[in-house]
């Protein structure tokens, strides 16, 4: 609320339904992420981990540019 349309959630959902992100419940793994922590539990763990690691960020956004055909 009161940050206009949320990348963040939006790159989260986005990328469950690419199956970059795996999602059982409300546990997310991200498999692409090697050696970091890559299981959280709800939408709000993930999405600060996103906020906080820019890196996991840009590479889950690559991840779906490229599934999706995009430059």
């Amino acid at each position: 609320y009161g940050e206009g349309i949320d990348r963040y959630t939006e790159l989260i959902t986005i990328g469950c339904d690419l199956g970059l992100i795996n999602k059982s419940g409300a546990w997310y793994t991200l498999p692409f992420l090697e050696g970091e922590k890559t299981k959280f539990q709800g939408t709000e763990k993930i999405r600060a981990f996103l906020l906080q690691n820019q890196d996991a960020y840009d590479k889950l956004y690559a991840e779906v540019k490229t599934i999706i055909g995009s430059k």
